[in-house]
């Protein structure tokens, strides 16, 4: 049986019921963090994900605000404006680490502002004024906030229009993690633990300024819900989901897992290495066919001897990630740390593709069976778990349908939820016709 979506907005509402809320199309103000193309990291997916929702709803209309952190050079989310969303784009504020006088700005950022750097350099004058002046003129009736990184382009403003800020992740948990990641006696652990304090700070500004809170990951809720103090019925679910991929897993018996991510974000190489280090070894004497292929990472960005049966591919296109979906036998998930849902389980499931995975990395996912579900602190036990699954077609093929199906029911019942979300705050303080 499928467990229902906890804590959704307007969960009785269906798709129908929340077709009929608007009486004039919405104007919303979208800041998000970075340019959300190309979707390289599962947080400019869920970026891609909530933009593609909000444009195709006719009773919005849409100004999306995005900072160029990648440096990828302004004009590239033409997509968005083909779908009738006006774009905004400005340049990051700090430059890249590759010159003294670079460093030396870094340097006394990180002494004298209160934002950490991540935040610091989206801080766009520019940006910034105009946000200001928009609010102030009420320009917009809801301004979106969607992840933790529009922190500067809203903190300590004051105004009356409602702000909807989507939430991630808890990003405090994650840059605490960071800082236990780091040895005890790295001179980087206590910058590290300064930016964390930083961080901790402007997203309890973020949450406090913000009037409701939607969390794409479930297993966040109790957090913010404590951080928000007594507005905790503003915080919420927006469980995330991807769309259906046009064409669903079929078992092949490739003996091969597949595992998706870049070894650049702490969470992912912590992952790799048990992966390669502790997984493989025990999973080959039980398999000598096996083959674990890692997608997003080459072999020099991990610290680690090479195993044969791991194949590091690198960054690949689109095409071929969806071929290795297909191919494969399981998607595995082995991570630990972090905070959200993780988006490669998202695109993996999409593909209708048993996956396996930790208690985290089913983090948001209250539905996925336990049967998909193992434990890393017991890698013999782990191995035994995952070598019985890619040595039963049937037992894999009957976890690939009942994931699908959950996924297929929630994603129904998910549908229009945050256009809906955002046009009952518009409406909310209105008087009635």
């Amino acid at each position: 049986m499928t467990r229902p979506l906890d804590h959704m907005t307007a969960a009785n509402a269906t798709s129908a019921e929340r077709e009929t809320l608007p009486l004039k199309k919405v104007k919303v103000l979208y800041v998000v963090s970075e340019m959300p193309i190309p979707a390289t990291s599962g947080g400019k997916m869920a970026l891609t994900n909530h933009l593609r929702e909000v444009a195709t709803d006719a009773r919005l209309e849409v100004t999306v605000l995005a900072i160029d952190v990648g440096l990828q050079g302004l004009g590239t989310i033409e997509w968005q404006k083909e779908m009738g969303i006006q774009s905004i784009e400005f340049e990051r504020s700090l430059p890249r680490l590759q010159s003294i006088p670079a460093i030396l700005k870094a340097i006394k950022q990180v002494l004298f502002s209160s934002l950490p750097r991540d935040l610091e350099l989206r801080a766009n004058p520019k940006a910034l004024s105009f946000v200001s002046n928009a609010l102030k003129n009420r320009t917009f009736d809801v301004i979106v906030i969607d992840h933790y990184g529009g922190v500067p382009l809203i903190d300590g403003l004051e105004h009356d229009v409602p702000v909807l800020y989507i939430a991630h992740n808890v990003e405090h948990t994650i840059t605490r993690q960071k800082v236990d990641m780091t040895g005890r006696f790295n001179p980087l652990r206590y910058l590290h633990y300064w930016e964390h304090r930083k961080a901790k700070q402007a997203e309890l500004r973020l949450i406090k300024q913000s009037d409701r809170i939607l969390c794409i990951a479930t297993t966040d809720i109790p957090e913010l819900r404590r951080l928000k103090g007594s507005d905790t019925e503003k915080v919420s679910a927006l469980p995330e989901f991807l769309p259906r991929a046009p064409i669903r897993w079929k078992y092949s018996g490739t003996h091969s897992l597949l595992f998706v991510g870049s070894s650049g974000y702490f969470p992912n190489h912590e992952a790799i290495l048990w992966l390669v280090q502790e997984l493989a070894p025990r999973l080959t004497t039980l398999i000598p066919s096996l083959r674990i292929i890692l997608c997003g990472t080459s072999q020099p960005d991990i610290a680690a001897e090479r195993h044969p049966n791991v194949h590091y591919q690198g960054f690949v296109s689109e095409e071929r990630l969806q071929q290795l979906h297909l191919e494969c036998d399981a998607f595995i998930c082995p991570i630990e740390l972090g905070s959200g849902v993780k988006m490669k389980v998202l695109a993996a499931l999409a593909h209708a593709m048993p996956v396996l995975t930790t208690q985290n990395g089913a983090a948001g996912l209250p539905w996925m069976p336990q049967d998909a579900i193992f434990d890393r602190s017991d890698a013999v036990a782990a191995a035994a778990m995952i070598a019985g699954m890619l040595q039963n077609p049937e037992a894999l093929a009957d976890l690939a349908q009942r994931q699908f199906t959950a996924y297929e029911d929630q994603l129904r019942r998910r549908e229009g939820l945050l256009a809906h979300t955002i046009i009952e705050m518009a409406h909310k303080d209105q008087p009635a016709a």
